[in-house]
């Protein structure tokens, strides 16, 4: 699936940093170490 982000991210939410986040080992493996959030927000797609 592609889209495309048209709007301002409005409403963000953080849920859980660092150690908190289930996945955290596997993103580290595939993306490298870096400060990792878990959170949501809302915008206008296309």
């Amino acid at each position: 699936m592609q889209f495309e982000i048209i709007g301002k991210i409005e409403n963000q939410e953080t849920f859980v940093t660092g150690k908190g986040i289930r996945e955290l080992s596997r993103l580290q493996k595939i993306y490298g170490k870096g400060k990792w959030i878990n959170g949501a927000g809302r915008t206008t797609l296309v």
